[in-house]
């Protein structure tokens, strides 16, 4: 999950679809202070950003239904596919997924992005209490999440 560098460790971290949103031109309560600590991180190689589609998907879906306007759009999704690792689900992602949705996890884009952060050895960072409720309650692995509270504080 974390790699090694001189500097130390490295961690790897999939950006749950709030902190994508921003780039999108979509305005993002309390999200500023994560951003910013992201990005002093990644500036001393402390952390590698990725992204799923399924979030970019999910933020495209918001940002339409709020009138954001197609170039700002168009530069979003431009800097996050520049700036960022792309994270793509393989087999297993997808059958976790689907166990997690048969499990009663309603929101399938959060089942996929979660399943790809744990099968790619991610951390998922993101503000979803509910999510990591249902893992805990289901008994999945939660090792791999970083709510967002203890990100700042850590």
């Amino acid at each position: 999950m974390a790699a090694r560098t001189a500097g130390g460790v490295v961690q790897r971290v999939l950006l749950d679809t709030s902190y994508i949103l921003p780039t999108l031109g979509v305005d993002v309560e309390g999200v500023k202070p994560v951003l910013e600590r992201l990005k002093l991180l990644r500036s001393r190689g402390r952390v590698e950003l990725y992204y799923s589609d399924f979030s970019l998907l999910e933020a495209l879906a918001k940002a339409v239904k709020l009138g954001v306007p197609e170039h700002v759009v168009e530069q979003g999704i431009t800097a996050i596919a520049a700036g960022y690792a792309r994270a793509d689900p393989d087999i297993r992602a997808w059958l976790l997924a689907a166990r997690l949705r048969r499990d009663g996890l309603r929101d399938l884009i959060d089942a996929l992005i979660y399943a790809t952060a744990f099968t790619k050895g991610l951390h998922l960072l993101t503000r979803d209490v509910k999510l990591l409720e249902f893992l805990e309650k289901h008994g999945y692995p939660t090792n791999t999440i970083l709510i967002e509270s203890q990100f700042l504080k850590g």
